[in-house]
C-alpha cells in the first residue's frame, strides 16, 4: 500500500540536480529546480505537473552555462517568493580561477582598485526563475568559484549571501533590491564557505555559514558585523539554519558529523545535539505552533525533528537523495524531497 503521506510525485527527464524553492503562491504551491546542465524546470505538486517544462532559452542558458555538455557556470543557487515573482540567485565560478589571481599574492580582490580587471566568474546574477530574465547582476565580488548562497524575502526586501571557496574565504551580504553589496565582506573563515543561510529573526536579518575549516560563523546582515564567537564543530560544516526553540533564536548545523548540533543565538550557549546521521540538507518547518527542522541524512531518510527535545516529530521519509524544501500550503505541511533518478516527491508528513 502507497504512503499515505506521499501526496504527489513527478520523474523528470534525469537527475533534479537542485531542488531548492518550495512555495505558496496565489496560484497554488509552486517547486524549482535545475538540472545539471543549467535549464530550470517548476512543477505544481497539487496538480502533478510541470507548469513550466525544462525553461530554457537564449540569454538565460548563457549566463548560467559555462560550456554546454560538461561542468555548470552556476554552482550553487537559491529561490525565495518576493513581490508576486519566483526569483532566483545564482553563484557562479570562474573558467580558470588561476587567470585572475593578483600578481602580489592576494587571494581576494581589492573591490576598491578601479582599474582591476573584474573577472565573469565568482559571480551572483538575480533571475526571474520562470521567465530566465536577468534582474540584476553579475556582481563579480569574490575572486575564486563560490561554494554557497543563500536568498531571502523580507518586509524590508530582499537580501542575498554569497560565500566564497578555497581561494577566497568572504561572505558578502547583498541588497539585492539596489543591487549593491552592503557594507564590506566578513571576513574569518580559514576554508571555503559552504551552508551559506538566512533567515528573519525579530527583525534582523541573521546569516549563517559554515565551512570546510568546522566552524560556523554568524552575521548581522544589515548591521554588517559577527555576532558572538565563531563556533567550532567537529567536522566540515555542510548546512546551517536558524530556527526557534521555546522563544529563543538557536542555531543549527550540519556536516561530516554525527547528527544536528545546536547553538543558542544570543548566548551562545551549545545545547543537546539531535542524534542521527550526518546531515546533507536541512530546512526549517512550521507545524501546529512549533518550528521543527527537516533534514536528509546520509542514509538517504528524512526526518522532522523538534528541536526542543530532539524527539521526531513525524515517521521517517524515504526519499534517496539530499535536495530537501518546505513550504507551508493552507495550513498544511509540505516538505520536497529530490535526487537520484529525477523523481521529485511532494510529502505531507502529518497526514
Amino acid at each position: 500500500m502507497s504512503d499515505p503521506r506521499l501526496l504527489s510525485q513527478i520523474s523528470l527527464p534525469e537527475r533534479a540536480y537542485d531542488t531548492v524553492g518550495a512555495f505558496a503562491t496565489p496560484a497554488g504551491p509552486l517547486v524549482l529546480g535545475k538540472f545539471h546542465d543549467g535549464p530550470v524546470w517548476a512543477w505544481d505538486p497539487q496538480n502533478s505537473e510541470l507548469r513550466v517544462t525544462l525553461l530554457r532559452h537564449e540569454g538565460f542558458d548563457a549566463h548560467l552555462a559555462d560550456y554546454l555538455g560538461e561542468e555548470d557556470l552556476a554552482t550553487v543557487l537559491a529561490f525565495a517568493w518576493h513581490d508576486g515573482r519566483a526569483l532566483m540567485l545564482a553563484g557562479s565560478k570562474h573558467d580558470d580561477p588561476d587567470e585572475h589571481v593578483h600578481d602580489d599574492g592576494a587571494e581576494c580582490f581589492d573591490s576598491s582598485d578601479e582599474d582591476l580587471e573584474m573577472p565573469a566568474g565568482g559571480a551572483v546574477r538575480l533571475y526571474d526563475a520562470l521567465t530566465g530574465e536577468l534582474v540584476r547582476g553579475p556582481f563579480a565580488a569574490h575572486d575564486w568559484d563560490l561554494w554557497s548562497v543563500a536568498l531571502l524575502s523580507t518586509p524590508g526586501g530582499l537580501v542575498g549571501l554569497s560565500g566564497g571557496g578555497d581561494g577566497c574565504r568572504l561572505v558578502i551580504a547583498w541588497d539585492l533590491d539596489k543591487g549593491a553589496m552592503m557594507g564590506e565582506p566578513f571576513e574569518g573563515h580559514e576554508d571555503g564557505v559552504s551552508g551559506a543561510s538566512l533567515s528573519l529573526v525579530d527583525g534582523r536579518v541573521i546569516g549563517a555559514t559554515g565551512s570546510h575549516d568546522s566552524g560556523v560563523r554568524v552575521w548581522d546582515v544589515r548591521a554588517t558585523g559577527q555576532l558572538g564567537e565563531p563556533w567550532a564543530l567537529p567536522g566540515q560544516v555542510r548546512v546551517t539554519l536558524v530556527t526557534t526553540v521555546a522563544g529563543r533564536a538557536v542555531i543549527a548545523a550540519g556536516g561530516d558529523f554525527d547528527g544536528i548540533h545546536l547553538r543558542d543565538l544570543d548566548t551562545g550557549e551549545a545545547l543537546p545535539p539531535i542524534a542521527g546521521p550526518p546531515a546533507r540538507a536541512l530546512a526549517v518547518l512550521e507545524h501546529d505552533g512549533r518550528s521543527l527542522i527537516a533534514g536528509i541524512g546520509d542514509d538517504d531518510v528524512a526526518r522532522i525533528w523538534d528541536p526542543a527535545d530532539g524527539s521526531e516529530a513525524a515517521a521517517p521519509i524515504p526519499c534517496h537523495g539530499d535536495m530537501l524544501a518546505t513550504t507551508d500550503v493552507d495550513g498544511r505541511a509540505l516538505v520536497v524531497v529530490s535526487g537520484g533518478e529525477g523523481v521529485v516527491q511532494a510529502w505531507d508528513p502529518f497526514a
